[in-house]
């Protein structure tokens, strides 16, 4: 069941972070009703501790971390070329500082 769900929320998560909060609470909602159905609780049951059971994050978070992970992925060589291709790469500049 959540890798179903997952799939298509983390398939789509960079237009996910654009939604209302209106629209991500709906997301929320299938996730914790998808918590409650993995553990057979009923519906007035939190499901804050179930998450953490089963090392959910919430919606809100998941979409943030996948970008996260997304951007460290194109930073480090490790997407393919046309997700690099998109980013405009600058190296860091440091400055030479001399000790007097």
């Amino acid at each position: 069941v959540s890798t179903l769900i997952y799939s298509r929320i983390d398939f789509c998560s960079a237009l996910l972070k654009g939604f209302s909060v209106k629209d991500k609470k709906g997301l929320q909602k299938v996730q914790n009703s998808m918590t409650r159905f993995i553990f057979g609780q009923r519906r007035r049951r939190g499901v804050t501790e179930l998450r953490k059971r089963v090392h959910f994050l919430p919606i809100k978070e998941r979409i943030d971390y996948k970008i996260c992970l997304l951007v460290h992925n194109i930073q480090n060589g490790l997407c393919p070329d046309y997700l690099a291709d998109l980013v405009d790469r600058r190296e860091k500049k440091t400055k030479n500082m001399e000790l007097k």
